[in-house]
Order: structure tokens, then C-alpha cells, then sequence
């Protein structure tokens, strides 16, 4: 997979160099007449659409032709088809070729199918249904996920953007204003060095991009895009499909903006407010004003959208009981008439006996027994539901979610509050959310440490969370130790907080976890913030084996990251770190596999570490492998950017020497 990935790289950045060759280079005659036919079918302010005929395929197709001649717009123009053609995905629009027309003008071509923007099919189909309604939605959300999985935000999603094919096609169309989250983005994104030079020659950050009325609010305060941007667009594109108004309300562009900086938004008005409540609440849900309150992906919005197409609550609703009972009803209506029917039968039966109790007692009895007996099915099936909503809570509380432990617990104590093992998880998820009073109700006579833990503490908070001193002294209170069932209140309290606090504030933390973890009362360490990257330097602390507490430090770009001299023993899958300098020097055996980072320098001189499998291709500059267990030399020749390179003296082959970059500098010790 890994070798087809890198095929498809290194076809795509061929195709952009023949591109800039036709730009920069005489046309080739021979190409003056594949396209002919032009019928213009569209005009945007950068491009203008045709529909030409394809002598090569034989076929019709749409060309998108840049209008202006500014080197910025032609740049622009080449990003936009470059990152619409690396999204190969069935809902969104596919890109076929680039290059310049018979005016020497560039273009890109694309699928041609009959068809008509969302804005226009929901005008021109007034009779759509709710549903058909919903699942062009959906697909339009299946294409976003696929490009924020990409690492590709779109930045102006809008009915106009949404295109409606004859056969039910969904494509999301115009990737112009689109911006690449490098931090997030796929490989092969990363591997291809034309996006980034395009990237960096169209610069659209700290600019206010898209369309009034779809545009987020800390958009137009900060101009900070994210994913979070495109799910606001997604909540005004469905509030306008479910009621032909746009959510936010002005009479001008700049009054639009203004309402929505102000997050003075026009929500389902008139004839729009008989929509479920399911609905709109997830239509609010998408359009909150912050965004940390939004979903958060949009693979949570369209989970939302088939709960309530299933007929549950979502859980933007926040569904009351009643809500979730009316629910429950819909889904089931024809077997709950039946057990109304027979309830209601049942009491007419009842009823009939007991005026002639004294001529069909025996049936009365009969009656009273059946009654008797639904009573102990019903009892039974509770009491199974029990160990059901237990388990999961405890899954939940394990896999690092105490909020959904905390909510199963409570329905399983509301169940039976008598049961030792159903308070105690409800305990430590209402600890692990820093519900010390609540927690030490519960876990009275249950269980003692974690009591006497939760009374201490709840006399220490002064304010809604602990401050970061207390949380120090939380975690080593309930212990780091993975035997014991309280480290996993420490991991998910610690979890969330390196989230939320600062950087400073962040290596504080890490520090006091590696010496609570480790069991070290001093730890050899260099830890650092500085131009918005972190110093992590670890070294000659041979008392250091475990370091599973930077699983979740990240995100964060580490400027040096230094395990030199040590040993390390057990460590988690480290997530979300951008690492620039790496030194491995005499480190023992490691799990590099870990290690899925992009370091430019790698220090590995006498480790016991063999890192010959994880360089191919990678970015690396700086390398030190003297006295190392690097096995396969070859993979030297594909670091097309090494600059310094020092082995051990008969190591490298001239073979493989001849084929390292020209600028290479090599040391043999």
C-alpha cells in the first residue's frame, strides 16, 4: 500500500511539471485542436465555464477558463486544480486535466453531466420530500469528510457550491478558496512538493473568504479557519434546504457579516418552526456562535442526522424522557397499539370479571396469574438491562470517556442504587469530571480510598476545576499505577487538561506525571516554549522507562526532542507531534514505530535502534548512524534533502555514495 501510495505521488507531480512546461514552454501544436465546441455555460468571478468537446475520449466535457492574468490569479487557479483533482471521491467534482487553451489561457477540465446548482433544484422541486432532502445532505457531508480527512478545508460551502446531477449525482464543486491544514493532511500531500510551492505563492490566511450569510463568526472576527468554518457553512447550507432562508438576516453583504460577528442569527422562522425538534436541534447545534460548541467533526453531524432518520433522539436535542418515550413510540406505534389494545383489553376483562367475580372466579384467577406474570417478565427484563448499561459504562470509563460512563452509570444507579459495583464506576466517572461531593455520596462505604479522596478534595476546589497545583496533587493522590483502577481517573483527568492549559502550565504537568510515573524525585530535564514550539530534552535519566504520558501532549510542533542515554520501557502510540530535531544517542531498545513523525534531524549515533525501516523518503537533512543497528544502507538514496550524513567508516558502498544528493556532506568515524 505504502509503495502504491508513493506511485500515485509521483504520477501526480509528474503531470504538474508537464503542466508548468506547457505555461512556461511554446504549445505543442499537435494539442491546438482536442477541444472544440465551446459553449459557455457559466461565468464565475475568477473563471469562466464551457462545455467543449473532448476529440480525445470522444466525449463532452466542462472546462473551467481563468478570466484574469495576474501571476497570483494563474498560481490560484493551478492550487485550486491541483487540490480538486488529489480528492477523488463520488461526491465531489472530479478534475480530468489542466493546461492552456487554443488562446494560451489556463484551464482545467472536469465532469459535464446535466444538471443544476442546489439553489436552483430545491427551486425548481418544490414537492421534495424531507428525506430526499436529507440524503443530498448527507452525501455532500460524506465529500467533506473525506476532505478534512485529507487535511483540506473548503472555506465557502453553499447551495451554489452544491451541484445536483440528472441521474441524483451530489458534488461539491469550487475547491478555489480551499486551505490545506498541513498538520492534518495526508501523506501524499505532504510528499507532493508542487501544493506546497502553490501554497506558499497563494497565500489566503488572515483573509476574509466566502459568502455572507455562510461564513462563521470567528471567521470574520479572527479570519480563523478551520474545520469547525466549513461545519457552520454545512448548518446554513441545511437550515436553508429545510427552509429556503439563508440563517443569518441583513440588507447588504455588510450587514450580514455584522449579525453574524454579533451571532445575531434568523432561525427557522414562520411556517419552518413545525420542523421536528430533533432537526433543528442539529441544525442549531452546526450554527452555534462558538465554535467549541459546534460539532466537531462532521462525522458527529451525520451521526446525529441518521439517529433522528431512525427515529431517535439526537444528541444535540438533549431529549427529555418524554421526548425519548414519543420517540420510541413512532419506531414501534404498530406493536405499542397492540400492547394498548391489550392493556385496555385487559382492564375491560378485569373489569367484567370482577362484577361477576362470583360466577368466573376460576377465570379470575386465571387472569390474576398472567397479570403476576408479565409483572416478573418485566422485572427480569431490567434487571438483564443492568449488567448491560454497567458494562458499557465501565468501557466507556476505560476507553478515556467519563462523560458517557457518567451518564450510563446513572441510569444503571437509577435502575438499582443498591449495587456496590454500579456506584462505584458511577464514583470514579463523577471524580474523573471533577465531581468531588457528588463522587464522595456515592462512594461512601463502597469504596474507602476513593471516598476519603473525593471528601478531600472537595473541600480543596475553590472554584468549577481544580487549579493545576490541585490537579497535581489529585493525580498523586489517586496514583499512576495501570494495576490499579484509579489510574484511569488520573489519565482521563490528565488527558482533558492538556487540552486546556497553557504551554507553560502543559510542562509543568508532564514534568511532575514522568516523576510520578517513574518514580523518580528528580528528573535530568531541559523542558521548553519557545517560538511557538516545545523543547522536550529527556536525556541521562536512566531511571526513565515509561513515557506513556505523551500520548496525548500533542498537538504541538517539539523543536528537539532528546531521549539520549536512556532506556526506555513501555510508551504509548505518540499522536499529534511535529518533530524537527530527534537524538537517539546510545538509547536502548524502542518501539520506533511510535515515532510516525517528519524530522528533519536525526541524532542515532551508538542506539540500539535500527531506523532504516521509517526514513524512506522521509525529509531528513541531518544524520548520525554511526555505531547504530542500521541495517539497510540503501534506503539513504531516497533522502532527497540530506545535507549532512556521518556512518561508521566502511558502511556506505561507493555504489550508494554515488547516488546520494550532490551537496551531501559525508563524515566516516
Amino acid at each position: 500500500m505504502k509503495s502504491s501510495n508513493k506511485k500515485v505521488t509521483e504520477f501526480l507531480h509528474s503531470q504538474y511539471k508537464v503542466v508548468k512546461e506547457k505555461i512556461l514552454n511554446k504549445r505543442d501544436s499537435s494539442q491546438e485542436k482536442i477541444y472544440t465546441d465551446y459553449e459557455l455555460i457559466g461565468e464565475g468571478a475568477q473563471k469562466k465555464i464551457y462545455r467543449v468537446y473532448d476529440s480525445r475520449c470522444s466525449r463532452f466535457v466542462a472546462m473551467a477558463v481563468l478570466k484574469g492574468s495576474e501571476e497570483s490569479e494563474k498560481n490560484q487557479f493551478l492550487r485550486e486544480a491541483k487540490i480538486t483533482a488529489l480528492l477523488q471521491h463520488p461526491n465531489i467534482m472530479p478534475v480530468y486535466e489542466t493546461g492552456l487553451n487554443d488562446d494560451g489561457i489556463l484551464y482545467f477540465t472536469m465532469k459535464l453531466s446535466k444538471g443544476e446548482s442546489l439553489k436552483d433544484y430545491l427551486k425548481n422541486n418544490t414537492a421534495l420530500s424531507l428525506q430526499d432532502k436529507l440524503n443530498i445532505f448527507i452525501r455532500v457531508c460524506d465529500g467533506l469528510i473525506y476532505a478534512h480527512s485529507k487535511g483540506i478545508i473548503h472555506r465557502d460551502i453553499k447551495p451554489d457550491n452544491i451541484y445536483i446531477g440528472q441521474f441524483g449525482e451530489v458534488l461539491l464543486c469550487d475547491w478555489g478558496l480551499a486551505n490545506i491544514v498541513y498538520a492534518d493532511c495526508d501523506e501524499e500531500i505532504l510528499d507532493d512538493e508542487t501544493i506546497a510551492e502553490l501554497d506558499l505563492k497563494v497565500s489566503l490566511k488572515g483573509q476574509i473568504k466566502g459568502t455572507p450569510g455562510y461564513i462563521a463568526p470567528e471567521i470574520i472576527s479572527s479570519t480563523e479557519y478551520s474545520f469547525q468554518s466549513d461545519i457552520f457553512a454545512l448548518g446554513a447550507v441545511l437550515h436553508f434546504m429545510l427552509t429556503n432562508e439563508v440563517p443569518v438576516q441583513g440588507k447588504s453583504s455588510n450587514e450580514i457579516l455584522k449579525n453574524t460577528e454579533n451571532g445575531q442569527l434568523c432561525l427557522f422562522p414562520g411556517e419552518a418552526n413545525s420542523l421536528s425538534a430533533g432537526l433543528k436541534a442539529i441544525c442549531r447545534k452546526s450554527l452555534e456562535i462558538e465554535k467549541t460548541e459546534r460539532y466537531q467533526k462532521v462525522d458527529e453531524l451525520i451521526a446525529d442526522l441518521k439517529k433522528y432518520l431512525e427515529g431517535f433522539a439526537p444528541q444535540a436535542e438533549e431529549a427529555s424522557a418524554w421526548t425519548q418515550l414519543k420517540l420510541f413510540y413512532k419506531r414501534n406505534q404498530t406493536v405499542c397499539n397492540l400492547i394498548l389494545f391489550f392493556v385496555l383489553s385487559l382492564v375491560a376483562v378485569t373489569t367484567l370479571f370482577i362484577s361477576s367475580i362470583k360466577q368466573k372466579e376460576q377465570k379470575a384467577v386465571t387472569l390474576l396469574n398472567q397479570l403476576k406474570e408479565s409483572d416478573t417478565i418485566r422485572k427480569k427484563m431490567e434487571s438483564d438491562l443492568i449488567p448491560v448499561y454497567l458494562n458499557k459504562a465501565k468501557n466507556a470509563f476505560l476507553n478515556g470517556d467519563p462523560e458517557t460512563a457518567l451518564a450510563l452509570a446513572e441510569v444503571t444507579y437509577n435502575f438499582d442504587n443498591q449495587r456496590n459495583d454500579t456506584k462505584d464506576i458511577f464514583g470514579k466517572s463523577l471524580m474523573s469530571m471533577q465531581l468531588f461531593s457528588e463522587a464522595a455520596s456515592i462512594l461512601d462505604g463502597v469504596n474507602d480510598e476513593l471516598y476519603e479522596i473525593a471528601v478531600k478534595f472537595a473541600d480543596i476546589k475553590t472554584g468549577e476545576k481544580l487549579d493545576l497545583d490541585q490537579i497535581i496533587l489529585f493525580l498523586k493522590a489517586v496514583g499512576v499505577e495501570p494495576e490499579n483502577d484509579r489510574a484511569y481517573i488520573y489519565r482521563n483527568i490528565l488527558y482533558e487538561e492538556f487540552k486546556k492549559v497553557s504551554p507553560q502550565s502543559k510542562l509543568k504537568l508532564l514534568e511532575a506525571v514522568l516523576k510520578m510515573r517513574n518514580n523518580l524525585s528528580e528528573l535530568n530535564c531541559e523542558l521548553r516554549y519557545e517560538d511557538d514550539a516545545y523543547i522536550l530534552d529527556l536525556a541521562n535519566n536512566p531511571g526513565l522507562k515509561i513515557l506513556n504520558v505523551l500520548q496525548k501532549f500533542g498537538p504541538a510542533v517539539v523543536k528537539k526532542f532528546d531521549l539520549s542515554n536512556n532506556t526506555i520501557k513501555n510508551i504509548y502510540p505518540i499522536e499529534n507531534l511535529n518533530i524537527l530535531e530527534l537524538h537517539f544517542r546510545n538509547t536502548g531498545p524502542f518501539p520506533l514505530k511510535y515515532l510516525t513523525h517528519y524530522y528533519e534531524y536525526l541524532d542515532a549515533e551508538g542506539s540500539k535502534n535500527d531506523f532504516s525501516p521509517f526514513l524512506e523518503n522521509k525529509p531528513v537533512k541531518y544524520l548520525n548512524i554511526h555505531n547504530s543497528l542500521f541495517t539497510n544502507y540503501k534506503v539513504l538514496t531516497t533522502l532527497k534533502n540530506l545535507e549532512t550524513l556521518i556512518v561508521s567508516k566502511g558502511k556506505l558502498t561507493e555504489k550508494i555514495r554515488s547516488k546520494l544528493p550532490k551537496n551531501c556532506k559525508v563524515v566516516e568515524k
